[in-house]
């Protein structure tokens, strides 16, 4: 599945599919329909108005679709929040300076160590949220949009701006 943020579709295996709205960033999140990603992994999704619950179900384990993979886009990342995310030898992860890692949705600190110990080297110094690394790249949340910046820490780009992605 792969989504760009905003559009009213996604593209399934290559199939453009419609989406019942368009996701957004709301508070530094990024906000999806619930009901299209679920149903995309190929889950059965109700919707239960009294108790104003959502239920995913599926005959299949639904995280196997996606499973960990070299990309760091894997199911333990997703468990996580995006704090830590592991590629090859090295773990790129989100820290806070006096608290550890982040909790209650904050963020941290852009780190990355070698899995075999060593410094630490901070990639960034701001606030970032839910990791993500493709291939020689990492993709990040910040308080004012979506930005990628290369794994040896170059390259910091913006790719969405914050105030322009909310309706």
């Amino acid at each position: 599945m792969e989504y760009t943020l905003g559009n009213s579709y996604a593209r399934i295996n290559n199939i453009e599919t419609a989406m019942s709205s368009s996701g957004r960033i709301i508070e530094g999140a990024v906000m999806v329909p619930l009901r299209f990603v679920g149903e995309a992994f190929g889950a059965k999704v109700t919707w239960n108005a009294t108790a104003r619950s959502i239920t995913i179900s599926s005959t299949a384990p639904l995280l196997t679709s996606i499973s960990p993979e070299p990309t760091g886009n894997s199911a333990s990342n997703l468990m996580n929040n995006g704090f830590a995310v592991k590629q090859g030898k090295w773990i790129y992860g989100l820290e806070n300076e006096h608290s550890g890692y982040p909790t209650g949705g904050n963020g941290g600190h852009l780190y990355k160590v070698n899995e075999d110990g060593g410094e630490i080297t901070t990639l960034i110094p701001a606030q970032a949220r839910m990791l993500n690394v493709q291939g020689d790249w990492i993709f990040y949340i910040a308080i004012d949009g979506i930005y990628k910046i290369r794994t040896d820490g170059s390259e910091v780009t913006q790719l969405t701006d914050s105030s322009s992605s909310r309706a």
